[in-house]
């Protein structure tokens, strides 16, 4: 597909207005931007949603997670949970850059001084040069978080790719039904 424009994102999301987040995503992964596409992955609880559906698609899809060294050792401990269960091959661990790291951050405690140049340096730089070689990328937000993603769509437009959000009308219930019927931890 070639590079979208405002719209063009107008016509995919009514075309996918009422559709389910799997066929958002196989759309997406098989059609729309075949090798082309990753799923940005924080590895959150919800992950595990997109994840499973994702195995059930492609399994060597690009999985990316950012790695700000901060993680907690529950979310590394439930990536390699989900990644062996779900069988997913494609999986790529983003970090900051040590050059950077060491100029700005030597303490590791950018973030108390500067929020703004800790989240830079830690989570923008890095995604944007991890996302270079796609089109698009998958979002795990939903629109019943609410704030600013309250009116959220199936895809947008956000620095010249396409994103991705398969969840966008799911309730919470759908949520919580869908680890219960398809068991995931």
């Amino acid at each position: 597909m070639k590079t979208q424009g405002i719209s063009d994102i107008e016509v995919l999301n009514d075309s996918f207005l009422d559709s389910n987040p799997k066929l958002i995503l196989e759309h997406s992964i098989n059609n729309l931007f075949k090798n082309k596409i990753a799923y940005v992955c924080s590895f959150g609880t919800e992950s595990a949603i997109i994840l499973d559906l994702i195995s059930k698609i492609d399994k060597n899809l690009p999985i990316i997670m950012l790695n700000t060294h901060f993680l907690f050792n529950e979310t590394i401990k439930y990536k390699n949970e989900l990644l062996k269960l779900l069988g997913l091959k494609n999986y790529r661990e983003v970090f900051p850059d040590k050059k950077m790291l060491n100029k700005y951050d030597i303490d590791n405690n950018l973030w108390k001084k500067n929020v703004d140049k800790c989240c830079k340096l830690r989570k923008v730089v890095p995604l944007e040069k991890s996302l270079n070689e796609f089109k698009s990328w998958i979002s795990g937000r939903k629109s019943y978080h609410l704030g600013e993603r309250k009116n959220l769509k199936a895809f947008e437009l956000i620095n010249n790719k396409i994103v991705i959000n398969p969840l966008f009308n799911c309730s919470k219930k759908f949520i919580d039904d869908y680890f219960l019927s398809n068991k995931l931890p």
